[in-house]
């Protein structure tokens, strides 16, 4: 199965635009969206794709800045579909990552690694040198707290998932999760997309039992 990916910022733009070079590189089902590119990709509806795709599947977009803005995140992506076996294909940049092993496939992932470990720096950088500002303006500095909740109060597992205090019961994408299994997602890569423990999920299951 060839699935083909259509992401685009705002509400001006419009996806079909991508939809003919999408149906001639072979897709057989199109997602799309309309959200920024520097959401992480969990958060979007790529991590529903590679959920419900098999190994052998391949994952079409129009270009790599498609999958996002962030390199760090798309990197991740792209490294979550390999060890799924499935492989990852950019149109206009004449690119296709495969999960096989091939030079080619592992040229472009240690490019892209490289890339990646320098924006990693540079943001580090930037992170150091915003702290060190907010000193120097006499800023106080300190560790997050939401109001009337002490650090102790928290569970391992709110601790482990802390999508907001309350912990995965709280999961933002939980009712997006729980679709993705009941629509034919396995359990364990509809986890490793969305990063959550298989526990929680048959957890969740159980609930709607």
């Amino acid at each position: 199965m060839i699935y083909g990916y259509a992401r685009v910022s705002t509400d001006e733009q419009d996806n079909q635009k991508f939809h003919p070079a999408l149906i001639e590189a072979g897709a057989e089902r199109i997602f799309e969206e309309k959200i920024s590119g520097s959401k992480p990709w969990k958060t979007r509806k790529l991590a529903y794709i590679l959920s419900i795709a098999s190994p052998g599947d391949t994952i079409v977009s129009p270009e790599l800045s498609r999958y996002g803005r962030n390199l760090i995140d798309v990197l991740d992506f792209i490294s979550t579909a390999r060890s799924e076996k499935i492989t990852i294909s950019a149109i206009k940049d004449n690119l296709t990552i495969r999960p096989d092993g091939d030079a080619a496939s592992d040229l472009m992932l240690h490019v892209l690694a490289a890339a990646a470990q320098f924006e990693r720096a540079r943001l580090s950088e930037r992170v150091k040198e915003g702290l060190d500002r907010a000193k120097m303006n006499g800023k106080k500095l300190g560790g997050y707290r939401r109001k009337g909740v002490k650090l102790y109060d928290l569970t391992s597992e709110d601790k482990k998932e802390p999508y907001r205090y309350g912990g995965a019961s709280c999961h933002p994408k939980k009712a997006d999760i729980k679709r993705a299994v009941k629509a034919g997602g396995t359990i364990a890569g509809t986890a490793r997309a969305y990063n959550v423990s298989r526990q929680t999920i048959y957890r969740w299951l159980k609930e709607s039992s």
